[in-house]
């Protein structure tokens, strides 16, 4: 019988060993430090979303309304959001109404400037605008 346990736990550390590490074991909440690198802020209508790569990458539309950080005169924007996480939807189900901070992108692709700030194990800095978020976003940024 003594050799059936060694064995047993070397089968279950190679199971458990060729499993994909989880890449967030504690979710967090808006990380300040992420969103202090943001290059601006903005209150966006989103008028397209588009997947580039399922479950990971897509690539928004968004109509800026109004600047709340940074200088962005309003218009037409595309951006890009990569999902550290792996579990972005394949459509948008939420307000098109939002709150968004964007980092530039130094070489545009295929005319996308910005990429939406999404760090590991925090939800992305797009959110439906309303005077919670807003408040959660300005907070996170200036703590």
């Amino acid at each position: 019988m003594r050799p059936i346990l060694p064995v047993g736990l070397i089968f279950i550390l190679l199971t458990i060993g060729v499993q994909p590490a989880a890449s967030c074991t504690i979710p967090k909440g808006l990380a300040s430090d992420d969103l202090k690198a943001a290059d601006v802020v903005v209150r966006a209508f989103l008028q397209k979303f588009e997947v580039v790569e399922p479950n990971t990458k897509a690539r928004l539309t968004l109509e800026v309304r109004e600047a709340v950080f940074g200088f962005r005169s309003q218009g037409e924007i595309l951006a890009l959001w990569e999902s550290p996480t792996g579990e972005m939807q394949d459509h948008w189900t939420s307000s098109r109404d939002v709150l968004v901070a964007l980092k530039r992108i130094n070489f545009a692709e295929d005319g996308v400037w910005y990429r939406i700030i999404q760090p590991s194990c925090a939800p992305p800095s797009l959110m439906e605008f309303n005077a919670q978020n807003t408040w959660r976003l300005a907070e996170a940024m200036h703590d």
